[in-house]
């Protein structure tokens, strides 16, 4: 098997398992509804999040693995920087910037957790869960490829 096959495969299991993660992030929401009732009820958030939870474990692999998807296509990600390409690409573009804003609102979880947090990265995650659905979408012929014999 020669290099560039390899290197596609690797690109289409990154591909996959990302969207495996973003499912099981949006499954393991519920310690999020469970955090909104505590707060109703007049209990502090910390008491029912912290960073055992499912999702924050499968939040972490699943950032991993974007992280890696990022540096698998870091040649385009440079280009788009050096080359100024953001109106050429605005989907890839927004993606980028929104998972960077969904990485900061989790570490805000780091400097203490609160309903203001919680509340930034419950918008900015919802629209991150958007973007990258599109994103998703509009190179799903190119993930179909990877796996293609050539």
């Amino acid at each position: 098997m020669d290099i560039t096959r390899k290197k596609s495969i690797s690109k289409g299991i990154v591909d996959a398992t990302m969207l495996l993660g973003l499912i099981g992030c949006f499954i393991s929401t519920t310690v999020f509804e469970k955090s909104q009732e505590a707060i109703r009820n007049v209990g502090k958030p910390e008491d029912v999040f912290y960073w055992g939870t499912l999702h924050c474990i499968v939040a972490i692999i699943f950032s991993s693995i974007i992280f890696i998807h990022i540096w698998q296509h870091w040649g385009f990600c440079k280009l788009l920087i050096t080359k100024k390409l953001y109106l050429k690409n605005k989907m890839t573009t927004l993606t980028i910037v929104i998972f960077i804003l969904t990485v900061i609102s989790f570490l805000l979880y780091l400097i203490g957790f609160t309903s203001n947090t919680l509340h930034f990265h419950s918008i900015i995650a919802h629209f991150f869960v958007l973007f990258v659905l599109i994103h998703f979408i509009t190179k799903f012929k190119r993930l179909i490829s990877l796996f293609k014999n050539r």
